[in-house]
């Protein structure tokens, strides 16, 4: 006889499996349970394929809120934190250094304005000429030659007759068909009340000396201050005909020396560095 339970022989008249234990008269085969109607698995597969459905966009969109909140955080830090070191340098620094140097005669805004604009750089006149005659075929040449063309003509500061459109001289090319045909420029109603005269054969816009506009910021110390600035010109309705007039932004520094304060160089920034403009002695 062998043990219905794991199949150790077991003698003729035991009660119950030397090997395992059981007894044999309370032993009884084990149920196994039927298998779920196949309508119910369908339905517990396709419960479970809904809900991956679900969970993974939602999942999905939880990470990207949690990245794009943490970006947020870290730049609202930065943020504060450059805050915190502009409000530490003006309040502290900057209070301490006005103090030494107010005291040792540092010079003050209007100053420091004057000195900039005594540089050559804001000394010289600026005029702009345009003519009185313009060749829509030869127009890209023109533009290349004198872009104040274009530039008065989108300000309405100029007009042609017979009328183009100026803005569109980039694609004009010489026309061999039209090698004759030019158009007369006229004062425009925008030209009204500004520094534009008629020269006989041009037109001259005076534009006037560069000056400071604006001083965004003054940095002092006992030993040096430094200015930055912003300038414009004469006619200010004018100052994308001046040269240069892309980088209107610069600064001045000036150094405590032993004879006092004096101006060290001044400079105007440009798209790949600062170029000095005006030097100290």
């Amino acid at each position: 006889m062998n043990c219905p339970q794991c199949g150790a022989a077991s003698q003729e008249g035991r009660d119950e499996c030397p090997a395992c234990g059981i007894v044999f008269a309370r032993w009884r085969p084990r149920e196994r349970k039927p298998p779920p109607p196949a309508e119910k698995r369908r339905t517990s597969s396709a419960d479970a394929r809904l809900k991956y459905w679900v969970a993974v966009p939602v999942a999905s969109m939880l990470v990207l809120f949690a990245v794009m909140w943490a970006a947020a955080v870290r730049q609202r830090d930065r943020h504060l934190l450059a805050q915190a070191s502009r409000a530490a340098v003006e309040a502290g620094g900057q209070a301490e250094g006005d103090t030494a140097a107010a005291a040792a005669g540092a010079p003050a805004e209007e100053e420091i304005r004057e000195q900039i604009e005594a540089c050559s750089y804001f000394q010289d006149d600026l005029t702009v000429t345009l003519p009185k005659t313009v060749s829509p075929g030869l127009m890209r040449l023109t533009a290349e030659s004198s872009p104040g063309v274009v530039l008065a003509a989108n300000m309405g500061l100029i007009e042609f007759d017979p009328p183009f459109d100026a803005s569109q001289a980039a694609r004009y090319l010489p026309d061999p068909t039209r090698p004759g045909q030019t158009s007369v420029v006229t004062l425009g109603t925008a030209a009204a009340g500004l520094p534009i005269f008629d020269a006989g054969n041009e037109y001259r816009m005076e534009l006037g000396r560069r000056r400071v506009e604006t001083m965004t910021n003054i940095y002092r110390s006992p030993s040096k201050v430094t200015a930055v600035y912003r300038w414009t010109v004469g006619a200010p309705e004018l100052v994308n005909f001046a040269p240069d007039h892309q980088f209107r932004t610069g600064g001045a520094d000036f150094a405590n020396t032993a004879g006092g304060w004096a101006l060290t160089r001044v400079w105007i920034n440009t798209y790949s560095a600062a170029r000095i403009i005006c030097s100290g002695e």
